[in-house]
């Protein structure tokens, strides 16, 4: 959610497993960064947070700025400090468990944008802000780059069936059902 700056988190990747390596060669997970304002900012008063308790969790190190239309990519790997090369690591890991939290902060509390309550995270599927504000997943992820124009709104729930696979002597009625509603359940015979 855009809460209002130029400063916002535009994409994260909660559960990184074939995606962006870090420094180190590892799959960490990762925060967007995007600058949307028209001057370049001073990110050394700035705060990333994935705990509403504690909105100034990890510190933008001294020197950090973010030219007008950049983006910074911030390792959320949990070792805190910047790598050999100056990538950036948070002192936190992204959760991917539903209801997570996480969050850009100014010194003086002021929000760049935040997401609260967001939904359980997919493994390689990022999750940000589309070209119109709302929150998605993303099944391509675009670190360092515009995310794509749409992207997935949520998922859709498993399909149940009325009865359990296997052999039948007598015909039925078979109803396919999902817990996501206006669903469209769809049922071809040739794979389509």
């Amino acid at each position: 959610r855009q809460a209002g700056g130029a400063v916002r988190i535009s994409e994260f990747l909660a559960a990184n497993d074939n995606g962006l390596a870090d420094e180190y060669g590892e799959s960490s997970d990762w925060i967007e960064i995007e600058n949307t304002g028209k001057g370049t900012v001073d990110l050394a008063e700035w705060f990333l947070s994935d705990d509403p308790a504690n909105l100034q969790m990890w510190a933008f190190p001294a020197g950090t700025t973010l030219a007008a239309g950049g983006r910074l990519i911030v390792r959320a790997s949990g070792r805190g400090i910047p790598a050999p090369k100056g990538e950036l690591h948070a002192n936190f890991k992204v959760g991917s468990d539903k209801d997570g939290f996480l969050a850009i902060v100014q010194k003086d509390g002021a929000f760049g944008n935040y997401f609260f309550d967001y939904p359980k995270q997919r493994t390689d599927f990022s999750f940000g802000l589309n070209a119109e504000g709302q929150s998605a997943f993303f099944a391509s992820p675009t670190p360092g780059q515009s995310n794509a124009a749409s992207g997935l709104l949520g998922f859709v729930k498993d399909t149940k069936f009325s009865h359990n696979r296997g052999f039948f002597e007598q015909p039925f009625l078979l109803a396919v059902t999902s817990g996501t509603p206006d669903a469209i359940i769809y049922c071809t015979t040739d794979g389509s």
